[in-house]
């Protein structure tokens, strides 16, 4: 069970489990407690993985290195303490990445997710031109980026997801998580 009331993670798991779907969720510590989180645990035993996305919906590249540093290892320990191994993927919030941001994400052995398949969904109620523009534009190896939907918040994105998933069956593309997509590139 979900404690959160306004979120839409259970139905995001339940709507990728019937598509068949693996997914990277890049997880922020902002507004979000998830260590113990009962549907967190419940989608990584699903085969989701996280990747580490900061503490706060906030660009870093302005910040000094001990206070990116800081927010790093924050959602670094919180997501091995949920997942049980540290992740190798970071995504930069909003972003943007600067040589400092750089610097310590390799000190840390972290790897910077860039997208392909990106249409401003936050600030784009649109679920069908989001879905249209994503598939528009999605390959065989191609990284999508749609923000999660909460009640009254980015709502439209699950609509989105489901639109989009939808087109990837028809386009014989199968989602996985950016480990698979990895370990498929490296093979």
């Amino acid at each position: 069970p979900d404690r959160n009331p306004s979120s839409m993670l259970g139905a995001v798991q339940a709507l990728l489990e019937e598509h068949e779907a693996q997914a990277t969720f890049f997880a922020m510590l902002q507004g979000f407690r998830f260590v113990d989180h009962p549907a967190v645990k419940s989608l990584l035993s699903d085969g989701h993985e996280m990747g580490n996305h900061c503490v706060a919906d906030q660009p870093y590249h302005k910040a000094s290195e001990f206070g990116f540093d800081a927010a790093l290892e924050k959602t670094g320990e919180a997501i091995e303490a949920l997942q049980g191994f540290r992740t190798p993927w970071f995504r930069a919030p909003h972003g943007k990445l600067s040589p400092i941001m750089q610097r310590v994400l390799k000190r840390h052995g972290l790897i910077n997710i860039m997208v392909d398949c990106y249409a401003n969904d936050p600030f784009i109620p649109d679920a069908r031109y989001l879905a249209d523009f994503i598939l528009r534009y999605v390959d065989d190896g191609s990284i999508v980026l749609l923000h999660m939907p909460e009640k009254g918040f980015r709502e439209w994105n699950f609509e989105a997801l489901k639109l989009v998933l939808e087109g990837l069956r028809l386009k014989g593309l199968k989602p996985v998580t950016i480990s698979e997509l990895h370990r498929r590139a490296s093979t």
